[in-house]
Protein backbone atom coordinates (compact mmCIF):
# COMPACT_ATOMS: atom_id res chain seq x y z
CA UNK A 1 0.00 0.00 0.00
CA UNK A 2 1.19 3.50 -1.01
CA UNK A 3 2.12 6.55 1.91
CA UNK A 4 0.31 9.40 1.68
CA UNK A 5 3.90 10.74 0.72
CA UNK A 6 4.37 8.55 -2.53
CA UNK A 7 0.56 8.99 -3.51
CA UNK A 8 1.43 12.62 -3.53
CA UNK A 9 4.72 12.06 -5.10
CA UNK A 10 3.24 10.14 -8.07
CA UNK A 11 0.32 12.36 -9.06
CA UNK A 12 3.15 15.32 -8.81
CA UNK A 13 5.27 13.58 -11.89
CA UNK A 14 1.85 12.36 -13.81
CA UNK A 15 1.65 16.15 -13.54
CA UNK A 16 4.95 17.85 -14.73
CA UNK A 17 4.41 14.70 -17.52
CA UNK A 18 1.19 16.74 -18.38
CA UNK A 19 2.96 20.16 -17.90
CA UNK A 20 0.29 21.28 -15.55
CA UNK A 21 2.99 23.33 -14.01
CA UNK A 22 1.19 25.38 -11.29
CA UNK A 23 -0.82 22.22 -10.23
CA UNK A 24 2.42 20.35 -9.51
CA UNK A 25 3.95 22.94 -7.48
CA UNK A 26 1.22 22.79 -5.51
CA UNK A 27 1.34 19.25 -4.60
CA UNK A 28 5.34 19.15 -4.32
CA UNK A 29 4.63 21.69 -1.86
CA UNK A 30 2.54 19.25 0.16
CA UNK A 31 5.35 16.26 -0.26
CA UNK A 32 7.26 18.57 1.47
CA UNK A 33 4.93 19.03 3.96
CA UNK A 34 4.90 14.58 4.11
CA UNK A 35 8.56 14.35 4.77
CA UNK A 36 10.86 17.48 4.19
CA UNK A 37 13.71 14.94 3.92
CA UNK A 38 13.43 13.54 1.21
CA UNK A 39 15.92 13.86 -1.88
CA UNK A 40 13.22 12.29 -4.01
CA UNK A 41 11.39 15.77 -3.76
CA UNK A 42 13.90 18.22 -3.99
CA UNK A 43 14.75 16.56 -7.49
CA UNK A 44 11.36 16.93 -8.74
CA UNK A 45 11.62 20.98 -7.52
CA UNK A 46 14.22 20.88 -9.38
CA UNK A 47 12.38 18.94 -12.52
CA UNK A 48 9.20 21.56 -11.80
CA UNK A 49 11.77 24.51 -12.24
CA UNK A 50 13.85 23.33 -15.55
CA UNK A 51 10.12 22.84 -17.13
CA UNK A 52 9.38 26.71 -16.07
CA UNK A 53 12.12 27.56 -17.70
CA UNK A 54 14.55 28.29 -14.24
CA UNK A 55 17.64 26.94 -14.91
CA UNK A 56 19.51 28.16 -12.11
CA UNK A 57 16.80 27.24 -9.72
CA UNK A 58 17.00 23.60 -11.17
CA UNK A 59 20.49 23.27 -10.32
CA UNK A 60 19.93 24.54 -6.87
CA UNK A 61 17.28 22.04 -6.18
CA UNK A 62 19.34 19.17 -7.93
CA UNK A 63 22.23 19.94 -5.73
CA UNK A 64 19.81 19.74 -2.44
CA UNK A 65 18.81 16.35 -3.75
CA UNK A 66 22.18 15.47 -4.26
CA UNK A 67 23.23 16.77 -0.69
CA UNK A 68 20.85 15.08 1.23
CA UNK A 69 21.82 11.91 -0.74
CA UNK A 70 24.82 11.51 -2.87
CA UNK A 71 23.58 7.95 -4.38
CA UNK A 72 20.73 9.51 -5.56
CA UNK A 73 20.97 8.47 -9.17
CA UNK A 74 18.12 11.05 -10.26
CA UNK A 75 19.76 13.61 -8.87
CA UNK A 76 23.24 12.82 -10.01
CA UNK A 77 21.96 12.72 -13.96
CA UNK A 78 20.13 15.89 -13.45
CA UNK A 79 23.29 17.74 -12.24
CA UNK A 80 25.58 15.62 -14.90
CA UNK A 81 23.03 16.62 -17.50
CA UNK A 82 22.20 20.53 -16.48
CA UNK A 83 25.90 20.93 -15.43
CA UNK A 84 27.48 20.16 -19.56
CA UNK A 85 27.11 22.94 -21.37
CA UNK A 86 27.87 20.59 -24.37
CA UNK A 87 24.66 18.10 -23.42
CA UNK A 88 22.10 17.42 -25.93
CA UNK A 89 19.11 18.94 -25.38
CA UNK A 90 16.98 15.56 -26.39
CA UNK A 91 18.67 14.00 -22.85
CA UNK A 92 15.67 13.81 -20.80
CA UNK A 93 15.61 15.06 -17.14
CA UNK A 94 15.40 12.29 -14.44
CA UNK A 95 12.57 12.17 -12.13
CA UNK A 96 12.90 9.37 -10.17
CA UNK A 97 14.04 5.82 -9.91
Amino acid sequence: MLTQYEKLKQRAIKLLQEKDFNTSYKVLKECLQQDFERSDTYNLIGCYYECIGQRPKAMKFYRVAYYMDQTYQPAIKNLERLGNIHSSKSRKMSVGE
